[in-house]
């Protein structure tokens, strides 16, 4: 090895040594792979045919017939009742990792999620995300309420237009829920949700720093009641 390194580039072992570091680093996410509850979403999503990915080190596959671990933490979250589950995600996710035997990880992996669920809310949350990035393009200006409803209140967004949702529907075979879904019906919710959140923001938080607001349990949640009545 000594011999190799002598013929390497200037650096060449100290940047074989980060890059091994790199690739080796653990995260906290990483030790969901010994969570039972995540082997048994991949067995249940297997039956129907969908691939979970939640080990970082898997090949991602169509998104048709796969998910990961980070979209359905975060669509789980938003489909949840708990709307201060959704402003953890927009704070960073990686706390749902930090400790996996107690909230806010264990309020949506646990024995009453199904794989069904978790993979049907994924399929709604791509289909808001879409909405949401459509919309962007249609705003000229990109500051102000209507695009930090967007941006910074995203995950609110989301977790209202699930809230409008039926949600004994994500428990549905993954099949059934397929055939019945139309990302239209979705479109129209995210509108209506959307309009909300932006009177909210210019009636109650005019000239609020949106980026600080949409990551406070008590004002996203205040906007998130007004935007569900």
């Amino acid at each position: 090895m000594s011999s190799c390194l002598k013929t390497a580039p200037a650096g060449f072992g100290s940047e074989v040594t980060r890059t091994n570091n790199l690739q080796n680093r653990i995260e906290p996410r990483d030790f969901v792979a010994h969570d039972p509850e995540q082997r048994r979403l991949r067995q249940e999503m297997a039956i129907e045919g969908i691939d979970y990915q939640f080990v970082r080190s898997e090949e991602i596959n169509p998104p048709s017939t796969s998910c990961e671990l980070l979209e359905v933490t975060t669509a789980l979250a938003c489909a949840s009742a708990d709307p201060n589950l959704a402003v953890q995600i927009k704070t960073g996710i990686g706390r749902f990792f930090a400790d996996l035997s107690k909230a806010p990880y264990k309020a949506i992996f646990n024995p009453t999620t199904s794989g069904a669920r978790a993979f049907n809310a994924t399929v709604v949350q791509r289909a808001i995300d879409n909405w949401i990035e459509a919309k962007k393009q249609e705003l000229s200006k990109k500051s102000g309420p209507s695009w930090g409803a967007l941006v910074h209140g995203n995950r609110i967004l989301a977790s209202a237009v699930f809230r409008r949702l039926d949600a004994a529907k994500l428990s549905q075979p993954i099949s059934a829920f397929a055939a019945a879904f139309k990302p239209s019906d979705i479109d129209a919710i995210c509108e209506a949700a959307y309009g909300k959140i932006v009177a909210a923001i210019q009636m109650h938080y005019a000239g609020k720093f949106l980026a600080v607001l949409f990551k406070n349990p008590t004002m996203s949640k205040h906007v998130f009641d007004l935007t569900i009545t």
